[in-house]
């Protein structure tokens, strides 16, 4: 495994990403020398194959070729790699047309990319099979009864993709309840010396109540010693999950960790950094946005753009803009409510703007401004943030920066329509707060290409 952005990767998904751009290399390479390749020598013959590299990579991106949890089986491979070098293909021969004109016929450069297709399907079944049947992973030995370590278990059954394996849990006590448990405990504290003997685990994670018998400094550091990894559950969980649950939060923690704030001096580039991008931004895509506002104003009667009080930073309200989706009277009657799926209020026009999240491309002058920034928490109503901080302890961390047009929650989790989706997304909000950072902010903006291409999780 790989920890990156405090979240931890497989590591044979950097393997296929290289494979796959090293392979596609070649093939476009000998689909160019099946052309009259003398006539695309030079600056020509790099922008041909290097454009060809970043289409095909970015369509297997788009379509979860590297999402290794959704293609686990050879048919999920070919679907989604048939999807994938089919849409490359037509980016593709546009791009090819103008590069190299006098270049390959594009039938071989079809046979290129299918054969790519099939390569792609064989060697990432002989991965998966060596990672399943050779490679024994790492064994995970849980201690403690504390609430991690449930969720902790959960989370490595449902992350198939990891190679972390559990090898047994310790109870904290004699007394234990095996019949509440959804896993079996293979004993107590008392055995811990003689239970780590048994099981030979590569990683001891540990998850222990306040108040509880607790195993000595010198005994852990005597088993790292030993080449065994230790953790504390609650981090390990959110290094798989990327979440911070909230029954996990420990304000000691929170006043002595990392996180939760922004240097003045990175406060100043990012805000500095926004205001560019969003202006660049605002200007490229101009066109678009009058094009929208034309089909607005001929969909249904009423303004173009809708304005909306927010919460951002350190609990301050401001308007947020928007491309209005909705008819005017929406809210006349039922007051401040959550969007639902296939929700009446919503106008032709504006169900195909939430869908590819076009009704948003106003804010970016709310990030100009320095009410929003690209990434960070959602900005909820004040009367949602009312409500939910009277539901949802610690609710009230999200505004410790600034909101996001995008963020980790919205690209990881669902809508959040009622009170236990927003703690989810609360969850996934804590995670982003405590592990902040550029790269962690160009991963999130990736997810929201793909996201916003296929409408995913709107409403």
């Amino acid at each position: 495994m790989i920890k990156f952005c405090n979240l931890y990767l497989p590591s044979r998904l950097f393997f296929f990403i290289m494979f796959d751009a090293a392979f596609l290399s070649v093939a476009l390479l000998a689909a160019l020398n099946a052309g009259d390749l003398h006539t695309v020598m030079g600056w020509r013959l790099v922008a041909a194959v290097l454009a060809g590299g970043l289409v095909c990579l970015s369509c297997l991106y788009i379509f979860d070729l590297y999402d290794l949890d959704l293609t686990r089986s050879v048919p999920d491979v070919l679907l989604h790699g048939l999807r994938a070098m089919g849409s490359g293909i037509l980016l593709l021969t546009p791009i090819w047309w103008l590069l190299v004109p006098n270049g390959p016929s594009y039938a071989f450069l079809e046979g290129s990319l299918i054969a790519f297709i099939l390569v792609l399907c064989l060697y990432r079944l002989v991965v998966d099979w060596v990672h399943h049947r050779v490679l024994p992973g790492e064994r995970v030995l849980l201690v403690g009864d504390a609430p991690s370590i449930p969720l902790l278990a959960a989370a490595m059954n449902e992350k198939k993709c990891l190679p972390l394996r559990m090898s047994g849990v310790i109870s904290e006590s004699s007394e234990y309840n095996v019949e509440a448990l959804a896993f079996a405990t293979c004993g107590h504290l008392g055995e811990f010396d003689a239970l780590v003997r048994s099981f030979c685990p590569d990683r001891i994670a540990i998850g222990v109540e306040r108040g509880a018998p607790q195993i000595s400094a010198r005994e852990l550091v005597d088993l790292r010693r030993r080449g065994i990894r230790i953790d504390d559950a609650s981090a390990l969980y959110e290094a798989i999950s990327g979440r911070v649950p909230v029954e996990m939060i420990d304000y000691d923690a929170l006043a002595y960790g990392k996180g939760f704030s922004v240097s003045p001096f990175a406060g100043g580039l990012y805000r500095i950094f926004g205001f560019f991008l969003a202006l660049l931004l605002a200007t490229l895509l101009s066109p678009l946005i009058l094009l929208l506002i034309a089909f607005i104003k001929l969909d249904s009667k009423g303004p173009v753009f809708f304005k909306q009080e927010r919460v951002g930073l350190n609990g301050q309200s401001f308007f947020a803009y928007k491309l209005r989706s909705m008819r005017v009277d929406a809210e006349s009657l039922s007051g401040p409510v959550w969007a639902t799926e296939n929700d009446p209020r919503i106008t032709r026009v504006g169900r195909v703007l939430r869908k590819l999240r076009l009704d948003e491309l106003p804010q970016l002058w709310n990030v100009m401004r320095g009410d929003m920034t690209f990434v960070g928490p959602r900005p909820e109503r004040p009367h949602f943030v009312e409500m939910l901080e009277q539901h949802i302890p610690y609710y009230a961390l999200r505004h410790s920066v600034r909101p996001g047009i995008t963020g980790w929650a919205q690209v990881c989790a669902s809508y959040g329509s009622d009170i236990a989706e927003s703690r989810v997304k609360l969850e996934f909000d804590l995670f982003y707060l405590k592990n902040q950072s550029p790269l962690f902010d160009a991963l999130i903006m990736l997810k929201t290409v793909k996201i916003a291409l296929f409408g995913r999780g709107a409403r």
